[in-house]
């Protein structure tokens, strides 16, 4: 992982808007982004988990409404396929990270090579988050389906 982390890293240059998900990968990410104050990347996130990594690593924490535009958003994943349709199963930040996705030029996937296959890993729960208002609705069609 060290690698794909070191490519997503080069992709960076001084004063760059970024959001980071949630992950072990995006946490190996931000703590390459510590040692490397020099070039004051600004970062955002939907994860309070990887917010209050950004904090503990003294990173350029900035909210989400203080960016005109995020050059890149890196986000990890449970499965991937070749036509890039992606797995992310655990974690329940899945709305917020829509919204931060709306905002980001090129959104870029870390995950080990291993992770992609020709078909979604079947093993790999998917995960549904729900927002309250329509928990009654989703809850109706899941009956529905039986």
């Amino acid at each position: 992982m060290d690698n794909v982390i070191d490519l997503a890293f080069n992709l960076l240059h001084p004063d760059t808007t970024i959001s980071l998900g949630g992950g072990s990968n995006v946490k190996k990410l931000a703590h390459k982004l510590s040692q490397h104050p020099e070039l004051n990347i600004k970062v955002c996130s939907p994860s309070e988990y990887t917010r209050q990594i950004c904090r503990d690593l003294n990173l350029n924490l900035i909210d989400i409404t203080e960016a005109s535009t995020i050059e890149f958003g890196f986000d990890g994943c449970d499965a991937i396929d070749f036509d890039l349709n992606v797995l992310k199963s655990n974690g329940g930040i899945h709305t917020l990270e829509k919204e931060y996705t709306y905002k980001v030029e090129k959104y870029i996937i870390i995950s080990p090579p291993e992770r992609l296959k020709a078909s979604l890993n079947p093993n790999v729960q998917l995960c549904l988050e729900v927002v309250s208002p329509s928990v009654d609705s989703v809850l109706f069609a899941a009956k529905q389906l039986g």
